[in-house]
């Protein structure tokens, strides 16, 4: 906001005041005032000297009515040079009340810098063209308006409108750069700006990394997916090599050799197949349900086999795991379903007897 240059152009306040004294040369000029008028000469009647005391008294306290009683002293003397000079002292202090009224004004409806030709500020500098810079009314609607900026500014700071707060310190400390709750407003801007800085940078850095880790998450699980396809091929393939394999064999075998070396070999192809889901990187029910069903069938081809009971072992084992880790994850239900699916494949009573004797100690 650009602030209006007095020496450059002046306001209508004080084109009022030039247009003043040139309608009236004799009775001075708003740089040089009329001498203060404070008593009578002796000589002037008893009616008009009354009608002069009573002007000047009521210059201060009604000058509304001193520039009446005044003008009806100067309608009897015109020439009266006392009477001119108080005629003048009135209508200054008239237009230096109506310069103060349209400041007032200005002040209510916020119009403190802007618009041009209509702001307090141009309105107090006419003031001060009048009076004097230094003159206690100029000074108080100077700092006016430096409260008025601290105001609103203060406003727009607690609603965290930062830049308009700003912008209004800014314009208060053009017309008063000492005023107090302007100068302790500037910092607690500057002060909000820097932790807001950091705040969003903070935040920035945390998007930064979660977005790095969802990546990084996202990487993991797409590698981990390629590695149980890879397994998962790699024991179709050992499956269907082995089922290949044990069929050469058997066509080149005599009847009664070829069915225990078929037998031996289904044994085995059903131990690797029980082993893959047992050893697989997720335990889950559906895998150990699957390593159960190779259990079953090696339990019908040959019981006593060292591998066939070791499997055993670890499925037993398997499902005593899955159970306990729904169990830890405070899942007790969902851990004795998963038992109870898995004794149902098998209901022998000594497995049952041994799943739910190691499951009590969890």
């Amino acid at each position: 906001m650009n602030l209006p240059d007095s020496e450059k152009q002046k306001s209508p306040e004080q084109q009022e005041a030039v247009a003043f004294d040139a309608a009236n040369p004799e009775q001075g000029t708003a740089e040089q005032p009329p001498a203060l008028v404070t008593a009578r000469p002796t000589d002037a009647a008893p009616n008009l000297d009354s009608l002069f005391q009573q002007a000047l008294s009521q210059v201060e306290k009604n000058p509304e009515t001193a520039l009446q009683n005044i003008s009806l002293v100067l309608d009897q003397q015109p020439g009266d040079l006392d009477a001119l000079k108080l005629k003048q002292r009135i209508a200054q202090e008239l237009s230096v009340r109506s310069i103060i009224a349209t400041a007032e004004r200005q002040l209510q409806e916020l119009k403190l810098l802007q618009p041009s030709g209509d702001n307090a500020y141009e309105s107090y500098l006419a003031l001060a063209d009048r009076l004097s810079a230094d003159d206690e009314r100029v000074r108080r609607g100077f700092t006016r308006i430096a409260a008025a900026c601290h105001s609103q500014a203060e406003s727009f700071f607690e609603q965290r409108h930062l830049e308009k707060a700003q912008e209004y310190v800014d314009l208060g400390l053009s017309v008063r750069n000492d005023y107090p709750p302007l100068l302790n407003l500037r910092i607690r801007i500057k002060e909000q700006k820097d932790a807001l800085q950091r705040k969003n940078k903070l935040a920035r850095l945390e998007q930064q990394r979660r977005e790095q880790q969802r990546r990084m998450e996202k990487k993991g699980q797409q590698e981990a997916q390629k590695h149980q396809l890879e397994q998962r091929t790699d024991a179709s393939e050992q499956q269907q090599q082995a089922q290949a394999q044990a069929q050469n064999n058997a066509e080149s075998m005599p009847a009664q050799q070829q069915t225990e070396q078929s037998k031996r070999e289904k044994i085995e192809v059903l131990l690797a197949s029980a082993k893959g889901y047992l050893d697989s990187d997720e335990l889950s029910l559906t895998n150990v349900f699957s390593a159960h069903q190779d259990d079953e069938q090696l339990r019908t081809l040959d019981l006593n086999d060292p591998e066939v009971r070791k499997l055993q072992k670890e499925l037993i084992d398997a499902y005593i795991t899955l159970a306990a880790r729904e169990n830890g994850d405070d899942l007790f239900e969902s851990a004795l379903s998963s038992l109870e699916q898995g004794v149902q494949l098998s209901p022998r009573d000594r497995k049952k007897l041994q799943i739910r004797s190691r499951l009590s100690r969890y």
